[in-house]
């Protein structure tokens, strides 16, 4: 595994400055698991957020990988507080991100 691994594609990058501008001098850290997609976790000065990039290849046999339904799905939780706030949502040529 090298340094690619760990840093994010410089399209996810653009895509989260472009809605969080102060992320610019972001500390990521990857997170590992997940059989799919690939995910983030990014430390700025004053918050956490996780970026995760789906995958646009072959589905996921155990879940759908849909980015759609994931962030409805923690829209409807959100009054529940039982998962994430969903931040935002943003297309890249790898594939869909989201931010929570």
């Amino acid at each position: 595994m090298d340094q690619s691994d760990f840093d994010p594609p410089t399209e996810v990058l653009r895509g989260l400055l472009s809605v969080f501008p102060s992320a610019h001098s972001a500390r990521w850290s990857i997170l590992r698991g997940g059989r799919t997609n690939r995910s983030w976790r990014v430390d700025t000065d004053d918050t956490t957020l996780v970026v995760k990039l789906f995958s646009e290849c072959a589905a996921n046999p155990l879940f759908p990988n849909d980015p759609d339904l994931e962030a409805r799905g923690l829209g409807d939780l959100k009054s529940q507080s039982f998962a994430p706030d969903l931040l935002e949502t943003f297309q890249t040529a790898l594939g869909p991100c989201i931010i929570y």
